[in-house]
């Protein structure tokens, strides 16, 4: 394969007028230059039409009629040159190296059917700081690769695909509007392709109250379908490969998922454990968090998960797009 491959950066976007320009001025500011940008405009109302035609040959434009992001993604890969696919949301921005950064790492690596994903920097509407950058366990993301998918550590935005993941994996979901994009993770691991984390921040992600995911009321619904099949993408033999036993397995994702609005997953993961050992998970119970006050949660994770973690858990608790 060859080391200057074409990448592609799709921006799908929905009224996006806001933080349009930001978004494709960072993708034309990338230092990797066998580059395309494709920009899909899903239907929007507003003058976003009109911010992407302003860029002339600069990027390319689809207009399509409203039917949601995952038409919008879908669109972008029948219709993309590059060898890679790299996707901005309309509202977040890549630094200037994200591109060039991946490809580098890629070139270096052996095996291609990989797929990397990195930490990033939060910020508000106005793109100001929002909080700390959000710092992944790469230790544990290295030795247990598919903990990017069962601890919800990946940002879309930091990704970069091989086009091939696509051909062998199929489109993104029509059906699913809040999960579409787990889903076709979860696809490409079941396809043996790796997750790889770089500990690198390349990206930002913005956080702010006109976010689709945050609105919608399939967020509950669809997360539970997806959550389910999370935990149970994982056969036995791993399992205890992960956590040591079957039992701690469960009990593990029993406690990540404490903090998330999915209590029927907890609730299956707890059901898990009492049937693999009773006597054992009575001298050690979990609690559900949603309904608890938020000191109880600080002081629980703090003790059981220290510091970083702990704000790790609040800020995904909180304001986690995926």
């Amino acid at each position: 394969m060859e080391k200057n491959p074409k990448v592609t950066i799709v921006i799908p976007v929905y009224n996006g007028e806001n933080f349009l320009k930001e978004a494709i001025d960072s993708a034309l500011a990338q230092t990797y230059s066998n580059l395309e940008i494709l920009v899909v405009n899903d239907g929007s109302k507003d003058e976003t039409e009109n911010i992407c035609l302003s860029y002339g040959d600069k990027i390319r434009y689809i207009g399509q009629e409203n039917k949601g992001v995952s038409s919008a993604l879908n669109m972008a890969i029948k219709n993309m040159k590059g060898e890679y696919f790299s996707w901005l949301s309309h509202d977040d921005i890549y630094y200037p190296n994200k591109i060039e950064t991946q490809i580098n790492f890629i070139n270096k690596q052996k095996k291609k059917n990989i797929i990397l994903y990195c930490d990033y920097a939060c910020i508000n509407a106005d793109g100001k700081d929002y909080s700390k950058p959000f710092i992944l366990n790469h230790q544990e993301l290295t030795k247990k690769p598919e903990y990017s998918l069962l601890r919800g550590a990946i940002n879309g935005i930091t990704l970069l695909i091989p086009r091939k993941a696509f051909d062998d994996c199929g489109f993104f979901n029509l059906n699913l509007r809040c999960t579409q994009d787990y889903d076709m993770w979860l696809r490409m691991m079941k396809k043996d392709y790796k997750f790889v984390h770089m500990n690198v921040i390349i990206t930002k992600t913005r956080i702010h109250s006109l976010q689709d995911t945050q609105k919608n009321s399939k967020v509950i619904t669809e997360g539970i379908n997806l959550w389910y099949n999370l935990i149970e993408s994982i056969n036995d033999k791993r399992k205890v490969e992960l956590e040591g036993s079957i039992y701690n397995y469960y009990y593990e994702m029993a406690k990540f998922l404490s903090t998330t609005p999915y209590r029927e997953n907890f609730d299956y993961c707890i059901k898990k454990c009492r049937e693999k050992d009773f006597a054992k998970y009575q001298s050690q119970p979990i609690s559900y968090f949603s309904g608890s006050s938020k000191l109880k949660k600080i002081k629980y994770y703090l003790k059981n998960q220290g510091l970083v973690n702990t704000s790790k858990i609040i800020f995904n608790r909180l304001f986690r797009k995926n």
